[in-house]
């Protein structure tokens, strides 16, 4: 109050009804939903900062807003308090009553049991993170720590989110969200790359490529292909040139020209020795760290060449997604560091040596060197790839153990690191098949 000639003045505090509306607050006409009403009382305490609307006044602004049977129940409960009871009534008292109205006890349990076991399923990670926090806040006891607001959320992702997300032990809710979403876009990447592997591969199987607009010419009619015809190259029906790669010239298993491995009448061989009375995997040579036709170390460390038995270096990776790799009793997997980079490893006794993802390799920094002599390996479904170079020196760390390891470029399914039996034979690798995992690494140094 202030005296000016004589007279009191006084200035009113806080904002006029006209200002309040100037900030378009919402109306809210009853709902069932009760993350619903309470987005509207939030809503309506934003407008009240927004305008610095005097607590006096509050309540019969906000009420103002009530429309539908949101009004009539003001309307009945204003009454039941008699002439001017909105003077009497507190912004805390209208939200209590109000609450007990829109968000019952009943339907606050609900969405309680609702938070603690939802789940990402077919939901994206931004989906699923929306849908947490906005249930999260009806079961604040439940996620009141950082900890344990990760741990559930972490929780309800899809496996193969959370077996990325969870070893990483991040300490704070926004990086849980970032790693996860980098995950999903990893996946899906993954899978546009598998859709066009697999068109591509049908459209080599039945012998023809779509072509372009362009190159469509002749008297044939559109839509139409050449007749299918036998084919003795690659032993299959189909129309125009055959496709097949021709750069492996000789057998990988007798090494004579004329005919593929899987077409051969020879005796199979071992991928590794050469000899027909076992295969690679019972290999006795990988089984005792001597590696005769390729190179072995001596005790000095050095590499020694010896004499190549006149076939092909030939080699195996047999390509499997997760799920498959958790239906086989023959693998084990595991989430280990790569040059301090967590990566999702599977140790593939199947697999001849170690491969690593050509999208990972660009984090490693570690250049890529020539390799003495060029590996052709079997992927899948009788397809061949060559590689002529590796990453050698890499550091591969098991349980606090770290193992040198050289890999090569490959394109993966969903593994980062293959780990095959040259590896696991050279560092005496214990596989317990039967609990699926890797119970015992241990290294032989020097003579012992």
């Amino acid at each position: 109050m202030k005296i000016q000639g004589g007279e009191a003045s006084t200035k009113k505090v806080g904002c006029t009804y006209k200002a309040f509306l100037g900030c378009k607050p919402k109306e809210f006409s009853g709902t069932d939903n009760p993350v619903q009403a309470m987005e509207w009382i939030m809503h309506i305490e934003k407008v009240f900062r927004v305008s610095k609307c005097a607590d006096d006044d509050k309540v019969e602004f906000a009420t103002n807003q009530l429309t539908s049977s949101a009004l009539h129940w003001w309307q009945i409960y204003y009454k039941s308090l008699g002439t001017d009871s909105t003077l009497s009534i507190h912004w805390e008292q209208f939200k209590t009553k109000f609450n007990e109205e829109y968000c019952s006890e009943v339907a606050i349990k609900k969405l309680e049991d609702e938070f603690l076991h939802m789940e990402q399923g077919s939901q994206s990670v931004q989906e699923y993170t929306l849908s947490f926090l906005e249930k999260a806040r009806f079961a604040e006891h439940h996620v009141n720590t950082e900890k344990r607001k990760i741990d559930k959320y972490v929780w309800g992702l899809t496996t193969r989110i959370r077996e990325i997300v969870q070893p990483l032990k991040l300490s704070t809710f926004r990086q849980v969200v970032d790693r996860a979403t980098e995950r999903e876009t990893e996946l899906k990447r993954q899978e546009d790359e598998k859709k066009a592997i697999e068109t591509k591969r049908k459209a080599e199987d039945q012998g023809w490529m779509p072509q372009k607009k362009s190159q469509q010419t002749g008297s044939k009619g559109k839509g139409q292909k050449d007749e299918a015809k036998w084919c003795e190259k690659c032993r299959k029906r189909h129309s125009g040139s055959c496709r097949v790669n021709t750069v492996s010239a000789n057998c990988r298993n007798c090494g004579k020209p004329g005919h593929e491995a899987s077409n051969c009448r020879a005796e199979r061989r071992c991928f590794q020795c050469g000899a027909t009375d076992h295969i690679c995997l019972n290999c006795p040579e990988l089984k005792s760290g001597t590696f005769s036709d390729r190179t072995r170390n001596n005790q000095g460390g050095k590499k020694e060449e010896v004499k190549n038995r006149g076939r092909p270096v030939a080699s195996r990776a047999f390509q499997m997604t997760v799920e498959e790799a958790r239906e086989k009793t023959d693998v084990v997997t595991g989430i280990f560091t790569l040059n301090s980079i967590p990566v999702y490893v599977i140790f593939d006794p199947g697999a001849t040596h170690c491969f690593v993802s050509e999208s990972l390799m660009s984090r490693l920094n570690v250049p890529l060197t020539p390799m003495e002599e060029s590996l052709e390996v079997a992927v899948a479904d009788d397809r061949y790839v060559w590689v002529s170079e590796h990453l050698e020196g890499c550091q591969l760390k098991i349980y606090g153990t770290t193992f040198p390891i050289d890999l090569k470029p490959m394109t993966t399914n969903e593994f980062g690191v293959i780990v095959g039996m040259d590896w696991l034979a050279t560092n005496y690798a214990n596989m317990d098949c039967r609990k699926i995992k890797a119970s015992q690494y241990y290294h032989r140094m020097g003579n012992g």
